[in-house]
This record gives C-alpha cells, structure tokens and sequence, in this order.
C-alpha cells in the first residue's frame, strides 16, 4: 500500500501521520485516527456522527478558531491548550520536548512510530481561577492563554466582573446537558471544562446568572458571595417549541387527509 496521510488528524500534530496500512479505506484510517486518541473514537463500535459534515454543528466557531490557529502555535502554548480542555494524553510521533509533557509508551502502527505522551496538571472538569484578565477580543484571548504563566490559574474572560481569589467548589453533578457545583466564597468566576454554547442558561436558588467565556471558549459563570449551589443547564425552550410546531404542523396535514371530501352544493340545473 502507498503512503496515506491520516484522514482525521490531531490538530496538535507537526505534520499529518505517513501510515502505510495495509488498507487504504475510510474505516481503516478511522481506526488508525482513533487509536491515535482521536476525538470521536466510537467510530470503532460502528457509531455516527450525523453532524461531522457540518463544522457548526459539532463545535462553535470560537472553537474554530482555536483549531485553526493551534498547528502554527509553539509547543509551550499548545500545552497551555492541551491543559485548559482537560486533555491527559496525546500521540505524537515526535517527541516536542517541553516541561509538563512525558512520554509514557510507546509503538509501532501501520510502519509508523509515534508516542503517548502523558500532559501533567490538566485542567478540572469546574475551578475557581486566581485572577482573570479581559480579552477585548477572541484573537486577544488566545493570545493571552499563549503567554500565560498559568492558564488555569489565569484566565482571560470576555467581559469585565469583579473576581476575588480563595472561593472553594465541590462539582455535584456532571451531566451532557446539566452540571451543578457548590460554591462557596466572595463572589467572581467559576470556570468550567465545558465548551461555551448560548443554549445553556445558568442559574442558582436566588435566579438567573450570567454566563461568559473564560480561556476564549469555555463556558463561565459569575457567582455572587456567599455559599450557594450553582446549576448549568442546556436550555430545551427552542427544541420544545419548535416540537410543538412540528407536531401542530403534522396533526393539521393528518387531519386535512382524513377528513371527507366536500360534495358539491345542491342545485337544479343538470349535471353535464
């Protein structure tokens, strides 16, 4: 078989994977991109992804920007990003020889060597950052998370809010479509590992809270003080309503089909 570059690459590589399978179809460089830890490994297990032709409809465009920028990026601020999305390990087939990056094993596929490699401190699924900075823009906010010391210490919002350090959080629930943490402290930005999508609403035993973007496109939330229990939660007023008109729009075509059809109206004159 010739050389085939991997299909569905890691944005954190240098270069696409030369691999020479033995197999040049679409299934067979699946499975290489997911033994590669590839986002969407249920392809293994015969899973769909309905929305992979559509970039929109698996992530946000501020997402796209990350993604587009990450490959031109130096290996220190793509471990920044690495960190900040929670990734614990990545292959790669060169080793890119920065702190906080260790090989843990390695192999040989389709005549191709590459490594895991183990990312030390990864962030938490909620935290409670030291400071925030703004970022007057999505570019300046990925510029921020390059340069920063720590970029789960220090965080770049996208609005200004008065942030104070030392509150405490204990996550109670993790769900697809709805997370609740306890917070505890005086007031300012929970931060959490999950990807910023104006469908979600935020909210604790008091109403409403605001939510922003932390590290350009994570999702944050702007806690009072105090000690209370905070609930992340995707909102299914859209989907709901929309239902309901799909399912007023088919009950009227299913009863205009049963319904008899109109007789002509009574009238003297001969039919011809």
């Amino acid at each position: 078989a010739g050389v085939v570059p991997a299909t569905f690459d890691s944005p954190f590589r240098n270069a696409p994977a030369a691999y020479r399978p033995e197999s040049t179809s679409i299934p067979a460089q699946l499975r290489l991109a997911a033994a590669d830890l590839d986002p969407s490994p249920g392809v293994l297990y015969g899973l769909g992804y309905p929305f992979a032709p559509d970039l929109e409809g698996m992530h946000t465009p501020l997402t796209d920007l990350l993604l587009f920028n990450l490959p031109g990026m130096a290996w220190p601020s793509r471990l920044h990003w690495l960190r900040i999305t929670g990734t614990e390990a990545v292959v790669l087939e060169v080793d890119p020889g920065v702190a906080g990056m260790k090989r843990m094993a390695s192999r040989e596929e389709a005549c191709v060597e590459v490594g895991l490699f183990e990312i030390e401190n990864p962030a938490p699924k909620v935290w409670w950052p030291r400071e925030t900075h703004v970022a007057d823009s999505p570019i300046e906010a990925v510029q921020q998370v390059a340069r920063a010391l720590d970029p789960v210490s220090e965080v770049a919002l996208s609005e200004p809010l008065e942030h104070r350090p030392g509150a405490t959080v204990e996550l109670l629930a993790w769900e697809p479509d709805r997370i609740e943490v306890q917070v505890e402290g005086e007031g300012g930005v929970l931060v959490l590992r999950r990807a910023y999508h104006p469908i979600w609403k935020a909210s604790d035993e008091h109403g409403s809270l605001r939510i922003l973007t932390a590290n350009l496109h994570l999702m944050a939330i702007e806690v009072p003080a105090g000690r209370r229990v905070v609930e992340a939660r995707i909102d299914s007023g859209p989907e709901t309503i929309g239902l309901f008109v799909a399912s007023l729009a088919c009950a009227l075509a299913l009863l205009a089909a049963f319904m008899p059809a109109g007789r002509p109206a009574a009238t003297d004159r001969p039919l011809l």
